[in-house]
């Protein structure tokens, strides 16, 4: 089964992506920070895809992001930028991140995100 890491902040949204994800027939893992994102991803070295919120405690998204594509055996991992703020305003190179999603987004929204992703880039399986 893929893995998928949502790390989002706010708990309501981080739910609706893993009954979603879940749905869809990924297993979901998530994590509230990006701190707790990238020791979730070393533990976890088989996920597909992160879905990251922009805006969050401890660690936020750009630094998250960062992060990830600093390591190695993440640099090429598919990231969806998500937030409620427009994309034009974010402080990360587009180029950085594979999909942008605008909170609040509809469940078809998120679903053409990763098929975009995935259409566009072999994930690791």
């Amino acid at each position: 089964m893929r893995q998928v890491l949502v790390v989002d902040d706010e708990w309501a949204i981080a739910a609706v992506l893993a009954d979603l994800l879940t749905d869809e027939g990924y297993g979901v893992l998530s994590a509230s920070n990006g701190r707790d994102a990238l020791a979730m991803l070393e533990a976890h070295p088989d996920v597909v895809l992160v879905v990251l919120d922009y805006m969050m405690p401890i660690m936020d998204g750009v630094a998250t992001l960062a992060a990830i594509r600093a390591r190695p055996q993440f640099a090429d991992l598919p990231v969806i930028m998500m937030t409620s703020l427009p994309q034009s305003s974010l402080q990360v190179d587009p180029d950085s991140y594979d999909a942008f999603l605008r909170k609040p987004f509809l469940i078809d929204d998120i679903l053409r995100a990763i098929e975009l992703v995935f259409a566009r880039r072999r994930p690791r399986s």
